[in-house]
């Protein structure tokens, strides 16, 4: 099984907390597989700093450890054990994938003809699906923003309180506060990374001024303090691993959705990124494909897809914007939204509510 899902979502925490729960039905125990080491080096491009843009030729993103060593690393898990079967963890596969899934396809085909007891279970974390023979996937979406039944709070805001409430113990939320911690957790659409790190500035800033600062900025939250149990990344961070592994292209039309706010159909991509539409159409299935672009769809019959950032990639992207660019794609966004022809049956909220960076 493969867990899939967009950054900051928890994959790597729901992975080992799952594998701890089955721990004692495989006695050959468990294998962690920790691929966080191979990520690209330093001569990868940097899409962290302010106001960039990956141009076309762009050199692919390689990586810190060479293929034959991560392949090594991976058949080293994979081997049977003396002890019984075991499960092997496979975490942050994603910069190594081609290799990982390549080495896993070949072990799990060969083991399949063996006795099923000395067969290893795989649990793998990836932002994508690795494409091996016989994978399942379980896509991971951030917390509930909204309440289940009437009268409960939404899973996000009990989460938010939940991790205030470590920061401030002393504070108390009435009704009026907790309305305000509803609205930080949709401004963060939910994601629990971005919880955590918002609550972290508790001590220092009041809840209605950490919503400001969420709403102008979500890419700014980041590990506050030290200690075993922090968040090891700031949002940005988590964000950018899986954008440097976007191909040239797919970087750049995730830069200029930084324009929109809220759901968008593809035409209106193709419009920002000024390209045909099937190139675009094929470029949003692909950063959707890596967590990086949500799919809408309103259920009532409606034959035509949305896409919509959650505010931590739509921060990103923002960031890693060139002004210039920025301008440009606003002009392209505002004509597309005055034609009549182009509008007709779109979404109304395409228009971003605030520019932010962008």
């Amino acid at each position: 099984m493969t867990v899939c899902g967009p950054p900051g979502v928890g994959r790597s925490h729901l992975a080992r907390s799952a594998a701890a729960r089955v721990a004692a039905r495989f006695p050959g125990g468990v294998r962690l597989l920790d691929l966080a080491g191979t990520a690209p080096d330093t001569t990868a491009p940097d899409t962290t700093a302010p106001h960039t843009t990956a141009p076309d030729t762009t050199a692919p993103v390689t990586t810190g450890t060479d293929d034959a060593d991560t392949r090594r690393r991976v058949e080293a898990a994979m081997a049977a054990g003396p002890s019984g079967r075991s499960l092997v963890l496979v975490d942050h596969a994603e910069p190594v994938l081609d290799v990982v899934a390549e080495v896993l396809d070949e072990a799990l085909t060969r083991e399949r003809h063996g006795p099923p007891t000395a067969r290893p279970a795989v649990l793998a974390v990836s932002r994508e699906p690795l494409g091996v023979t016989g994978e399942r996937l379980s896509w991971l979406s951030p917390l509930p923003v909204r309440p289940g039944n009437p009268g409960a709070r939404p899973a996000a805001a009990v989460l938010l309180a939940d991790r205030l409430a470590r920061v401030v113990p002393e504070q108390h939320l009435d009704e009026e506060r907790w309305g305000v911690v509803e609205q930080v957790a949709a401004a963060l659409d939910g994601l629990p990374l971005a919880l955590e790190l918002a609550a972290a500035r508790a001590r220092s800033y009041t809840l209605e001024e950490i919503l400001v600062q969420v709403r102008a900025d979500a890419a700014s939250l980041a590990p506050v303090g030290r200690g075993p149990h922090r968040p090891r990344h700031s949002l940005h961070e988590a964000v950018d691993a899986g954008v440097r592994l976007l191909d040239p292209r797919c970087r750049a039309l995730h830069a200029v959705l930084a324009v929109v706010s809220g759901p968008f159909p593809a035409e209106l991509a193709a419009a920002l990124l000024d390209a045909p539409r099937g190139e675009v159409a094929q470029l949003l299935g692909q950063l959707v494909h890596c967590s990086l672009l949500s799919v809408l769809r309103s259920g009532d019959g409606a034959r035509d897809s949305s896409f919509v950032q959650l505010t931590a990639v739509r921060a990103h992207a923002a960031r890693a914007l060139d002004p210039a660019v920025a301008a440009q794609a606003r002009a392209r966004r505002d004509a597309w939204l005055a034609d009549p022809r182009a509008a007709h049956g779109t979404h109304t909220d395409a228009r971003p509510r605030s520019e932010g960076r962008a």
